[in-house]
């Protein structure tokens, strides 16, 4: 999972950018309506190869929560979902602190096998977050 910061990044930067759009929008109704847009901006682009191991399917948004939905093609390369989650939370937490702690926003990852089925599910919050700090 050498370029497993590839996924970060990817996922990130389309946070990265929604947050600048929410500091123009004078409603949480005009937010919610940005940040849906962006989504189906990139969902146009989608999906996506992020690395040898993953491609990122698609994310959704609503009200607060940004879910990305990746195919992880090759399961060899998977060796720990828990350090997957750990590492996870810890970047967002890091990357997206004021997203997150300040705005209430929250990041769900959602990891499928080659044959859809379910491999891992999370979502990174404030709680994640203070969880982190203790």
């Amino acid at each position: 999972m050498k370029n497993f910061t590839k996924l970060i990044i990817i996922a990130l930067a389309t946070s990265i950018s929604m947050a600048s759009i929410a500091k123009e929008a004078q409603t949480e109704q005009q937010i919610n309506e940005q940040m849906q847009q962006m989504a189906t901006k990139v969902n146009s682009q989608l999906p996506r190869k992020v690395d040898e191991m993953m491609t990122l399917l698609h994310i959704d948004y609503d009200n607060k929560v940004f879910s990305y939905f990746y195919k992880i093609d090759d399961l060899s390369q998977l060796k720990n979902t828990a350090n997957v989650e750990a590492n996870m939370t810890r970047i967002a937490c890091s990357s997206m602190n004021k997203m997150i702690n300040e705005l209430g926003y929250s990041y769900r990852y959602n990891y499928v096998a080659p044959n859809n089925e379910q491999i891992m599910d999370f979502t990174v919050n404030k709680n994640s977050c203070t969880k982190l700090t203790k």
